[in-house]
Parts: structure tokens; sequence; C-alpha cells
């Protein structure tokens, strides 16, 4: 090989290694960052609110936060007719409520509510009684609860003795949110002789008055003697 062949060899081959060079540095650029960095997702890599109002903006251009608020899907409001509907429907529940929500005979609210005889007088250790209904969620000082059956969001059992005493009864009772005035004016509509006072029927509104006090539920109610009480399903 002459001197001139051997240096053109020489610069070919210097060449070739620039061009490899080259050519690994442009693969290294290449490279995804989630193939040289750990696949594990840290907080640190979740967008701060600042990164993503940026993201925002050069998606939605100068408007950002406005276009962004536009771009959402409207939210349908209620029919103006069915949401007038639903008010006069509240109100005359409301109403009927007003006028029965404290109108059960006294005797039959203390009976109740507090566990007295429907004939009046203290309650008997030895022979409780009555006991339906929680007042603001409560239940009369002096009982014990031995047992409770069922929710007591629904229509339950409880067994329960006055602390005094020793013999048990056991109580269907309404659930345990209902508010006194509610419970009352289930009663009143369901069994009218109930009440203390008369109201004119075209003043009340027992359809719109029972779906507004039971949330859902299907309360029955049943009477035995003097006393009114729910029914456990």
């Amino acid at each position: 090989m002459t001197y001139q062949g051997a240096q053109k060899s020489v610069k070919q081959s210097s060449t070739q290694i620039k061009q490899s060079r080259v050519a690994l540095s442009n693969l290294d650029c290449q490279i995804p960052a989630d193939l040289t960095s750990s696949s594990k997702v840290t907080a640190s890599s979740i967008p701060s609110k600042a990164e993503r109002d940026s993201i925002r903006r050069k998606l939605f251009g100068n408007g950002g936060e406005e276009a962004y608020i536009q771009a959402q899907p409207l939210q349908r409001s209620q029919p103006a007719g069915l949401r007038e509907e639903k008010q006069q429907r509240v109100a005359r529940a409301k109403q009927t409520i007003k006028l029965l929500g404290n109108n059960i005979t006294p005797s039959l609210n203390k009976h109740i509510f507090d566990a007295l005889p429907t004939s009046g007088g203290q309650a008997n250790p030895e022979e409780p009684s009555g006991l339906h209904a929680y007042n603001n969620q409560e239940l009369p000082r002096g009982i014990e609860i031995e047992a409770t059956e069922g929710s007591n969001n629904k229509v339950h059992t409880l067994t329960w003795r006055w602390k005094t005493g020793r013999k048990l009864k056991e109580s269907t009772m309404f659930p345990k949110w209902m508010p006194k005035e509610h419970v009352n004016t289930l009663i009143a509509l369901k069994f009218p002789e109930t009440r203390q006072t008369e109201v004119q029927q075209d003043r009340l509104y027992p359809e719109a008055a029972r779906t507004y006090i039971q949330r859902g539920l299907k309360i029955k109610l049943a009477r035995a003697g003097d006393t009114v009480y729910p029914v456990c399903k």
C-alpha cells in the first residue's frame, strides 16, 4: 500500500468514528424519559396547580381559565314547571304538618312519647306501656334498652324496661330521626279520631305530607285500643 493510500484509509476511519459518535448522541436524545428514570409515580411527578394552569392556557389560548370553564358541559337545570310543582308539594306538606303536628290528644301523645298509660297517671315500672317514638331522638329518662331489632333509621323494635322495674316490654318504634310533629301528623292523617281539634279536610294535603315526612319509607300504622303504633314488616 502506498503512503497516499494509507493516509486516505486513516481519514475514512476517522470520519466513520465521528459519525458513530453523532449517531449515539442522537440516540441518547431520543430515549423517552420514562425509560431512563424509574417508572414509579411519585408526588413530585404530579403537575402542580400552577403547571396545570399553564397547560390549560396553552390548550385554550390567552383565555385560560375562562375558556376552560366555557368548555365544561353545561348542567341542565330542572324545568321551571317541575321546580314549581316540587315547591308547591313542599309548601302543602308543611301546611299540613302545621295543622296536625301538635294536634293529637294529650293522653295519646304522652303514651307514645313518654311511655305513660293512656288512662293517665304515672308510669308503673311493673306494667310498662306505650313508647313508640323518640322525642328529639331521645327516650324518656328512666328507660333502659335491653335489645334493638332492626335499624333505628327505619321502623324497628325495642325491648325495654323501666330501670326501677323488671318487666320487659317490646315496642315498635318510628324512625329515630323523625321529629315529633311528623310522627303526630302521620297518626292524625291515618286516624282522624285521634285529633284534638278538627281540621277542614280541604286544608290538608295527605299525600304531599306523607311523601315529605317519610323520606322514601312506607310506614304502616296500626291501632289497638287507645294506642297507635308503627308496624314492623
